[in-house]
């Protein structure tokens, strides 16, 4: 995992409240007037003509008559640089807590892969790739989903995707050469997306999706949380309800359905 460097933030902010004053009055001064003069000189409007008028008005923006509509476009850069400062700020703080929380997750990963599958944890080896007919194989895609279900009905759990039943580390690069883009954001989609049309797009909240290294495989480790109300999974042929039963993912009969339902 890459490691944010701990930069002072209030610099960055400053930086962008700086450049946001000087392209308001550099860029959007002179912009601004070329549009009011193309709008009420068509005739003589052209390339060459606005690009000159732009240079004049940039020129007159520091005559005294003109400063103060210059000091209201620097404003209104201000304020812009200040709001992408802010937002680079909360992006660069949220990519430090990121890294934080899952510096542990990295060290307990092989710990959690020799514990073996149980009622919170569940192992596929890949999530769309036959190891044994060494093809693409979309049905995989279900027992992922279903597993999902399982851990949102439940206490909620970790499937990871990469490691065999066995515990031998697979890795997913074979399934991330049969997505667009052969990358950890098309593999996250591709959860996602199976998540939201299988078991609603709501349930997509309570799914999160990190990668992790080990050796020289790359593993996804998918963290599940408890749905606050029963998660259905559609397949084309109705809809059901799923649990974690110990180490398994069953399917409730309509009866126990009734029952849970009920329950919650």
């Amino acid at each position: 995992m890459r490691h944010i460097a701990r930069v002072s933030a209030w610099p960055v902010v400053g930086a962008h409240v700086a450049v946001g004053g000087a392209l308001g009055v550099l860029l959007l001064h002179p912009a601004t007037m070329v549009i009011y003069w193309l709008e009420h000189a068509p005739d003589t409007a052209g390339i060459g003509p606005a690009w000159r008028f732009a240079l004049d008005s940039l020129l007159a923006a520091f005559e005294p008559g003109m400063l103060a509509m210059t000091g209201r476009f620097a404003a209104f850069g201000t304020a812009l640089g200040l709001v992408s400062g802010l937002f680079t700020m909360a992006a660069r703080r949220h990519e430090r807590q990121v890294e934080r929380l899952a510096r542990p997750l990295e060290r307990d990963l092989a710990t959690l892969i020799r514990q073996g599958e149980g009622e919170s944890l569940e192992l596929k080896a890949s999530i769309r790739w036959d190891y044994r007919n060494g093809c693409v194989h979309r049905e995989l895609e279900l027992p992922i989903v279903r597993s999902i279900a399982g851990f949102l009905n439940g206490g909620g759990g970790t499937l990871l995707i990469g490691v065999a039943d066995s515990g031998e580390v697979l890795g997913i690069e074979p399934d991330l050469a049969t997505l667009r883009g052969r990358s950890h954001d098309a593999f996250e989609r591709l959860i996602l997306d199976l998540v939201a049309q299988k078991l609603g797009t709501a349930s997509c909240a309570f799914v999160h999706v990190l990668f992790q290294r080990v050796g020289d495989r790359d593993v996804c480790r998918v963290t599940v949380e408890p749905a606050p109300s029963p998660v259905f999974l559609r397949d084309g042929h109705g809809s059901h309800l799923l649990v974690r039963a110990g180490n398994a993912t069953r399917e409730l009969d309509a009866e126990e359905t009734l029952r849970y339902v009920q329950g919650r």
